[in-house]
């Protein structure tokens, strides 16, 4: 650091206080010329008990397949969880919410009745346990889902698009999957992915299908 003098002298500024212009008993010209630190290259910062607003996403975890091999055999009476299809997340707090997303591409059931061809629920383990059913309606005996499987004929399957805010109130792993069951509540075949037909086509494509599941600040 240095300064110009009243007579455009320049002299490195040493110590003393700067008081109404003047640094120790020299009076400050015109200018002081400062040099910039060199502070580095800028690294990862660690927070450490850093305190997020509610709402806040604090993690995310997603898991996609295109496989169309992925089946499960639906019992009668009960949603089937398709168990290859699944996320794992552990909450950092028993107040955090976990937002459920589910994208399903295509599906298909080894039985056929269009206009109808089943229903879907979420379902969530908390640790070694075994799942529930979470996110679908209420009122009836057997089935309270959380979506529908729409078969418009044999060719064409809707997509499913859902999702659901649980509060599973734990700080142990909660799995997220999906369960499934036919119209008929018979022993059919579920098919992630996969139409009924096959070929080279738009309407015949294969699909991907994926679940997200993102914890939330309570």
């Amino acid at each position: 650091m240095s300064y110009l003098g009243r007579k455009g002298a320049s002299a490195a500024l040493t110590s003393g206080d700067i008081t109404d212009g003047i640094i120790g008993t020299t009076d400050i010209a015109d200018s002081i010329t400062l040099t910039t630190p060199n502070l580095g290259t800028p690294s990862a910062v660690t927070l450490t008990n850093a305190t997020f607003p509610a709402g806040h996403t604090l993690q995310t975890k997603s898991y996609f397949t295109d496989s169309n091999s992925l089946t499960v055999v639906c019992a009668p009476n009960t949603f089937t969880t398709l168990g290859t299809f699944q996320i794992a997340i552990t909450p950092s707090s028993t107040s955090s919410k976990i937002l459920v997303m589910l994208h399903i591409g295509t599906f298909n059931f080894s039985s056929t009745n269009y206009g109808v061809a089943g229903a879907g629920v979420f379902k969530r383990k908390i640790a070694s346990g075994s799942f529930s059913d979470i996110g679908g309606g209420s009122g009836n005996t057997n089935f309270n889902a959380g979506w529908q499987f729409a078969q418009v004929d044999a060719t064409y399957y809707t997509g499913i698009d859902s999702h659901f805010l649980d509060s599973p109130n734990t700080t142990d792993e909660c799995t997220y999957g999906i369960g499934v069951a036919d119209h008929n509540n018979g022993t059919q075949t579920f098919y992630l992915n996969k139409k009924h037909n096959t070929g080279d086509s738009p309407s015949t494509a294969y699909f991907g299908s994926s679940i997200t599941v993102m914890e939330i600040k309570g």
